[in-house]
């Protein structure tokens, strides 16, 4: 399992040169001298079957070498790039997280008796993710990404999970409490709506 990180927007996009199959981690490009060890790397083909392939292990003359294999064969119509903007906590945290579904229906009863099921809001899905014992240092390095990044959370953005799950999401609020003085810590939830599964912003 590898840490989570928040992720906005595209820099040097490239497409594959040639076809690469499920199970690969050589993605040929042209310069791929524009990347570096340790990019992060994304890659989605028209739009569809978006896939964090981790980081540049190596860079060869005419391939990149990744961390995580493809998932789904790319023909040359795939696109790879690295992220404007990512955020990782510099350590590992104690850290959970709560999923919840909303389907915005609810239940309505006739006058006869009968049961009809009435939508009164879109579908909805939110993510919470929780960290104890953050260091302020940490939270305030974060609060300067939001800033940065996302218009302190205006904009959407993507989240990669523990898995290498791909979502674009929007913040829903950041709620923090100091919980101890001495050294500066906090517990941070952030709820995160998520607008799209496999999506990328």
């Amino acid at each position: 399992m590898m840490k989570p990180f928040f992720a906005k927007g595209k820099t040097l996009a490239r497409n594959l040169t040639q076809a690469a199959s499920a199970g690969s981690q050589l993605l040929p490009i042209d310069t791929p001298s524009d990347f570096a060890v340790g990019d992060r790397i994304f890659c989605a083909e028209s739009g569809a079957g978006l896939e964090y392939l981790g980081v540049v292990l190596q860079v060869n003359t005419a391939s990149l070498e990744v961390s995580l294999p493809l998932k789904i064969t790319k023909t040359v119509a795939a696109t790879l790039w690295r992220p404007s903007y990512a955020f990782q906590w510099s350590r590992v945290l104690e850290s959970s997280s709560h999923t919840t579904y909303q389907n915005g229906m609810v239940v309505e009863r006739a006058v006869g008796g009968a049961l009809w099921p009435v939508r009164t809001a879109d579908p909805t899905h939110q993510q919470t993710l929780s960290f104890h014992a953050l260091p302020l240092s940490s939270f305030n390095v974060f609060r300067a990404w939001l800033d940065t990044a996302v218009r302190s959370g205006l904009d959407e953005f993507t989240w990669v999970s523990e898995n290498g799950e791909v979502a674009r999401v929007r913040l829903l609020d950041a709620d923090f409490k100091e919980v101890d003085t001495c050294v500066k810590s906090i517990n941070l939830s952030l709820p995160l709506a998520v607008l799209q599964e496999g999506g990328y912003a």
